[in-house]
């Protein structure tokens, strides 16, 4: 028979190395951080597959819609080419969560 107390610590033993071990885990750069901000991506079809898959933190489409990311939570940032109409120009500075465009 095992004293209790041995018992004890044995399984403190066991669940502090299992929250040591899920701790490393959880800092492996590829696992902690999955948006990166210095990472993006330049698609037509910026989709949310194709976002996770690059770990893209930001995206553009060559034009000013923001494509179908679903819920990735990438940054969309419009592009305009050649000369925008002023529609064109009012309509992307009063779209909610616009910071820059290229």
């Amino acid at each position: 028979m095992v004293p209790a107390s041995r018992s004890r610590c044995s399984s403190l033993s066991r669940a502090l190395l299992a929250l040591a071990a899920a701790c490393l885990w959880l800092q492996h750069p590829g696992l902690a951080q999955i948006l990166n901000p210095k990472r993006g991506f330049g698609d037509v079809r910026a989709s949310y597959a194709n976002l996770q898959a690059v770990g893209a933190g930001w995206y553009y489409t060559w034009g000013t819609g923001s494509a179908s990311p679903g819920a990735f939570g990438a940054k969309h940032y419009p592009m305009f080419w050649n000369s925008p109409s002023d529609a064109t120009i009012t309509a992307v500075r009063n779209r909610a969560g616009v910071e820059w465009v290229l």
